[in-house]
């Protein structure tokens, strides 16, 4: 890490921290003032603005104070989370700072509140493995993991697979870069996948949904059958009566939308039965 002081701190994988020292072309070993911290495996260094070191080591972040001199280490209160697998950390346009973890996921600091986030699968994230971050001109954060890339508004998250043209799933450690034009470039184990985040265009329109048939105790129901339930197609149907002895039957529907198609989510609900919404996999409510 090039720093503000025109100092080069290099990290080791078990002898510490050493900086370079330009005038006497040789490196120093840096020596922990209080010594109460282990440093010796390192993984991680960044400064932020307000010139702090961050040190991401396997026992832990710790942040080095270049006006004290002391470093202290980056916890939280309920201990969840140690910070000894800090693979990324990056401050934004907004001073927020944010970590990549291995097994964590994202985290967020804010340093004036001094408050922690963390963002994790549940929140929509690919993978709790996060190996690079970059933000671009709109504010948005591109996270590389080890299953596919996110975009994170602030909001929530939207996810890129090889189905979306990467040229693989899983990333690489230390391997993200932004120039100059706000062109983002991700090193992954199947290449390099670089592209400028405002020529990425997003299907928003919602697609219109059919229904393409109805099963009733898993017999396909036909028009004017023994079942009098269709009369006409069910796609034109506008309701259907069932007894109370008809009460196990599925529709089977489509969505139509030809794009990425393979990425269609799907959900339904019988107002009056379903509190929540049912997510499946294949375009089939089932009802019993």
């Amino acid at each position: 890490l090039p720093d503000s002081q025109n100092s080069l701190w290099i990290g080791t994988r078990a002898q510490g921290i050493f900086i370079y020292n330009e005038k006497e072309d040789n490196f120093d070993p840096y020596i922990n003032p209080a010594r109460q911290h282990d440093l010796k495996f390192l993984r991680y260094f960044y400064e932020d603005v307000r010139k702090n070191i961050w040190i991401a080591t396997n026992s832990g972040t710790y942040i080095l104070n270049p006006v004290s001199n002391k470093i202290r280490a980056f916890t939280v209160n309920d201990g969840s989370c140690k910070f000894d697998d800090i693979n990324i950390i990056k401050e934004d346009s907004q001073g927020i700072i944010w970590l990549g973890s291995y097994d964590c996921g994202l985290v967020r600091y804010d340093p004036t509140k001094n408050t922690v986030r963390f963002y994790t699968m549940k929140d929509g994230l690919p993978s709790n493995v996060i190996l690079g971050v970059l933000e671009d001109k709109e504010r948005n954060l591109w996270i590389s993991t080890d299953n596919g890339l996110a975009k994170f508004d602030r909001k929530g998250f939207k996810n890129y697979t090889v189905e979306d043209g990467l040229p693989g799933n899983v990333f690489n450690y230390n391997s993200f870069y932004k120039d100059s034009k706000g062109e983002l470039f991700f090193g992954g184990y199947s290449g390099l996948l670089s592209f400028f985040p405002e020529q990425i265009k997003e299907n928003k329109r919602i697609p219109k949904v059919i229904f393409t048939r109805l099963r009733l105790f898993n017999k396909t129901v036909a028009i004017g059958d023994e079942s009098k339930l269709l009369k006409k197609n069910i796609s034109l149907t506008d309701e259907i009566t069932f007894s109370h002895a008809q009460n196990i039957f599925s529709i089977e529907f489509a969505v139509l939308n030809y794009i990425k198609a393979e990425k269609n989510q799907y959900a339904y609900k019988l107002e009056g039965l379903d509190k929540e919404w049912n997510y499946v996999k294949s375009p089939i409510a089932t009802f019993y």
